[in-house]
């Protein structure tokens, strides 16, 4: 099952514990259809993307691989670029964004 047939099938779920008066199993299924919502975006943001599908944007830095090893580099109007000497930029197959620099939390 994928997440997308699964978003469909507890949004049914949740309609069918509505109309069967389950307040609170309905309010389950909710929850876990945003639950889903969620993964699946993050799931989006963290995929590698082919540079046959697009590149990033000019100038961005970004997690390239050309299918053995990973580097940070950016994509520029005339090609890639990276301060690392192993970084070969004919060989790049896919790109990710970076994640966000971790921040420790603050308590509220």
């Amino acid at each position: 099952m994928t997440l997308d047939e699964a978003i469909k099938r507890y949004i049914d779920n949740a309609e069918y514990e509505r109309t069967h008066g389950n307040l609170q199993g309905c309010l389950d299924f909710k929850q876990l259809v945003e639950w889903l919502k969620k993964l699946m975006q993050l799931r989006e943001q963290t995929r590698w993307i082919p540079v046959s599908e697009r590149l990033p944007e000019d100038g961005k830095d970004v997690l390239t691989s050309d299918g053995f090893s990973a580097y940070v580099a950016f994509h520029m109007i005339c090609g890639w670029a990276s301060f690392d000497t192993r970084f070969n930029p004919k060989n790049i197959i896919a790109w990710m964004p970076l994640p966000e620099p971790y921040r420790e939390e603050q308590e509220a």
